[in-house]
């Protein structure tokens, strides 16, 4: 959904060479501050970043990472400015954040979770249209007063698009079978995830949304990656 638009030229374009058989997972991220910064809810933090335009930082992962991008369309959606700075690695955003050399980080659960949980770091939103069972007492974007801000990692089963319709089909029950099981749910939990499942159309879908929104951001935000 984003390396159309990240790299100037691709060998394959994801929207007409693959044809879409069933998600696996969703993951949201979670925006999360180092203890010192004041900012306890996400007005809060808006203000934070709008009193220092161009001098609040947010980590992420790697450039074009869904953390980066997230950050790309925090300033989008709120006229902030808060300035990028990748690191190698979600581990090595989170000590970044944790020493205080930036402030904020944009990243997936599992990352900051064992900080949040010691204190060390804050939870302020989840990217995602619901709770966390991880986080349960986070609010999620939508609930902490900016609506629609929905930034997540997904993972999907894709097959070539000659692929006959009654292997894709039958592809897509057997996952979907297995999705909506007790044990696969119990795991993606504990991992943050949530599973995703349905129709190939729900994940052609969502491709087609995340393809269309992360252009309009990489675009605006000017982000190339070689």
């Amino acid at each position: 959904a984003t390396n159309p638009t990240l790299y100037a030229n691709m060998p394959f374009d994801p929207m007409k060479d693959f044809a879409p058989v069933i998600g696996l997972s969703l993951l949201p991220n979670v925006i999360v501050v180092h203890a010192a910064v004041p900012a306890r809810t996400l007005r809060e933090l808006i203000d934070y970043a709008k009193a220092s335009p161009e001098k609040v930082s947010c980590a992420s992962s790697s450039t074009g990472s869904t953390g980066h991008l997230s950050c790309e369309y925090f300033n989008l959606q709120t006229g902030t400015k808060i300035l990028h700075v990748p690191f190698k690695g979600s581990a090595g955003a989170v000590t970044g954040v944790l020493g205080g050399q930036v402030p904020i980080l944009f990243d997936q659960i599992p990352a900051p979770l064992p900080h949040i949980r010691a204190g060390k770091l804050r939870a302020i939103a989840l990217t995602g249209p619901k709770r966390n069972a991880n986080l349960p007492e986070v609010p999620t974007s939508d609930e902490a007063g900016l609506p629609g801000f929905h930034t997540h990692t997904w993972v999907a089963v894709f097959a070539p698009r000659a692929t006959p319709a009654a292997v894709i089909a039958r592809l897509n029950a057997e996952v979907d079978r297995i999705l909506q099981s007790a044990d696969v749910q119990e795991k993606f939990n504990g991992m943050g995830m949530e599973p995703i499942g349905g129709p190939p159309e729900r994940l052609a879908q969502m491709l087609a949304a995340d393809t269309a929104k992360w252009a309009r951001v990489i675009k605006a935000a000017n982000i190339s990656l070689q």
